[in-house]
C-alpha cells in the first residue's frame, strides 16, 4: 500500500466553509486510497483532537505554528535553501503560509517509506517543491480550490480604486500571484482543480496537460428529505460572510436588486445565512427593510427547508460554489450570476436561472417567487443534476488519480 505525506494549511475541522469542506473530503479519499499522514500548520496551533477522521490516518496529525524568517531564532533549516527563489518576491499569500518550525520538521523527516507528497493551497507549494528537489522519486501533486492570481484579479476589477496605494500594493501582489504559479505549477506531477474552467487557466502557466478537474461536492443525502417552504416569499444566501466574494455579492444583491424585488413582492425576506458577517453585510442590512442576516448557524439546512428561492449574486473569484450544490439538493430553485455558476455545467432555464445585471437578476427572482409552477419544476430538475456532485462519487475519482499515480514514475502525465 503506497504511503502519502499531505500538507495542509490549516486543520479542516470544523468544515465551516467550502475550502473546508474540500481539503476535508480530499483527505477522506486519500485515507481510503491508501496511508496518508497529515501534517498541518495552525496560528493557534489547534489540536485534532476533536477531528473524527483523523482516526483514519496513518499516525496522529501534526500540527505546527506559523513564523516568518526574521522572527524565527534560528537559522532556516538547509532543506528551504533547495526552494531558490527569493523570500521576499513570494507572494503574500504564500509568504503567510511560512512556518519555520514544518521547515525544520521536514529537513528531520525520513521520507524513505513515502511514495507522495500531496500539497493543499498555493501556500503550500515551496515545501512540496523542496521535497522533491530533495527526493526525486516522490511524487507531487497539489489541489487548489482556488485559482488565487485570477481570483486577485477579479476581485480588483469589480472594486477598482485606480492611483491609489491599496491599488499599487493589490496590482503588485497579482504579478506576483502570475509569476508564482507560472513558475511552479509545472513541478507537480499532477494539479487537482475544480472545474474546467480553472483548468484552462492553469494550462495556460504548465504547458502540459497535468491539470485534472476533481470537483467539490457535497452529502446529497443529507439534503434529500427536505421540501422548499411552498408559499413563502423568502429568498436565502448561504455561505461564509466575511470579506469576499459572499460579502460583495450580498451588499450589491442588498443595494441593487432587493428594492425590485420588494416592489414587486411587498411581504419577500431576504435571509443572509453564515458566519463571520463583516461590516459590508451588517450595514447592506440596515438600509433596507426586510434583510435578516443570521450569523453563525450550525445547521443551514433548516433555513433552506425555510426558503422559496435560494440566490448566488457572485461577482468574482474561481472554483465553484457550495452553495448552489446544496441548494439544488434541498429542492430549491436557484437564481445565480453566470460567473457564480461558473464550472458547474448546469443550464439556464433548466437547471437555475442566470442573470448578471441588477435588473435582470431582480426579474428571476420575482418570477420564481409569484410562479409555483416555476419554483416547482426548476427545483425538481435541479435536484436531480446535482446528484453527480455527490462526494462518494467523487472519492471514486480521487482513489484511482491516486493509485493510477502511485503506479507511475515522477514527471509521467496525468490522466485528463
Amino acid at each position: 500500500m503506497h504511503r502519502t505525506l499531505a500538507l495542509i494549511p490549516y486543520v479542516p475541522h470544523p468544515p465551516f466553509g467550502g475550502g473546508d469542506q474540500r481539503v476535508h473530503h480530499v483527505l477522506t479519499a486519500l485515507a481510503g486510497a491508501g496511508e496518508l499522514v497529515v501534517w498541518a500548520l495552525s496560528r493557534h496551533l489547534d489540536q485534532p483532537d476533536g477531528w473524527p477522521l483523523a482516526a483514519r490516518f496513518a499516525e496522529r496529525p501534526r500540527v505546527f505554528s506559523h513564523g516568518a524568517p526574521g522572527a524565527a531564532s534560528e537559522p532556516a533549516p538547509p532543506l528551504t535553501g533547495l526552494f531558490n527563489q527569493p523570500f521576499p518576491t513570494w507572494p503574500g499569500r504564500v509568504r503567510a503560509d511560512y512556518s519555520h518550525a514544518l521547515w525544520a520538521a521536514l529537513e528531520r523527516l525520513d521520507l524513505g517509506g513515502f511514495s507522495a507528497v500531496h500539497v493543499e493551497s498555493l501556500g503550500m507549494i515551496p515545501y512540496g517543491v523542496a521535497l522533491r528537489a530533495r527526493h526525486p522519486r516522490l511524487r507531487l501533486t497539489l489541489n487548489v480550490d482556488n485559482i488565487d492570481p485570477v481570483y486577485a484579479w477579479q476581485a480588483l476589477r469589480v472594486a477598482p480604486r485606480w492611483f491609489s496605494r491599496p491599488t499599487y500594493w493589490a496590482v503588485r501582489n497579482i504579478a506576483q500571484l502570475f509569476r508564482f504559479s507560472r513558475r511552479w505549477f509545472p513541478a507537480f506531477d499532477a494539479v487537482w482543480v475544480c472545474s474546467g474552467t480553472d483548468r484552462r487557466w492553469v494550462l495556460r502557466w504548465t504547458n502540459q496537460r497535468r491539470v485534472v478537474v476533481v470537483p467539490n461536492g457535497m452529502d446529497c443525502a443529507m439534503f434529500s428529505d427536505l421540501d422548499p417552504a411552498p408559499d413563502c416569499p423568502r429568498l436565502v444566501m448561504t455561505g461564509t460572510m466575511m470579506e469576499g466574494p459572499n460579502s460583495d455579492g450580498m451588499a450589491w444583491f442588498a443595494d441593487r436588486v432587493w428594492p425590485e424585488v420588494l416592489r414587486a413582492v411587498p411581504g419577500a425576506e431576504f435571509w443572509c445565512v453564515g458566519r463571520d458577517p463583516c461590516p459590508p453585510v451588517l450595514e447592506a442590512a440596515q438600509r433596507h427593510p426586510g434583510i435578516t442576516v443570521t450569523g453563525s448557524v450550525p445547521d443551514v439546512r433548516p433555513y433552506l427547508a425555510r426558503a422559496a428561492v435560494s440566490v448566488a449574486p457572485v461577482r468574482y473569484g474561481t472554483g465553484t460554489r457550495l452553495k448552489i450544490l446544496e441548494a439544488m439538493a434541498a429542492g430549491l430553485p436557484v437564481v445565480s450570476t453566470r460567473l457564480g455558476a461558473d464550472g458547474l455545467g448546469f443550464r439556464h432555464g433548466r437547471e437555475l436561472l442566470l442573470a448578471d445585471r441588477a435588473g435582470d437578476f431582480a426579474n428571476a427572482c420575482i418570477r420564481l417567487l409569484t410562479d409555483a409552477g416555476a419554483r416547482t419544476r426548476l427545483g425538481a430538475t435541479g435536484r436531480r443534476s446535482v446528484q453527480k456532485y455527490d462526494w462518494k462519487a467523487i472519492y471514486q475519482t480521487i482513489s484511482s488519480l491516486a493509485a493510477a499515480g502511485a503506479e507511475r514514475a515522477p514527471g509521467a502525465r496525468a490522466p485528463v
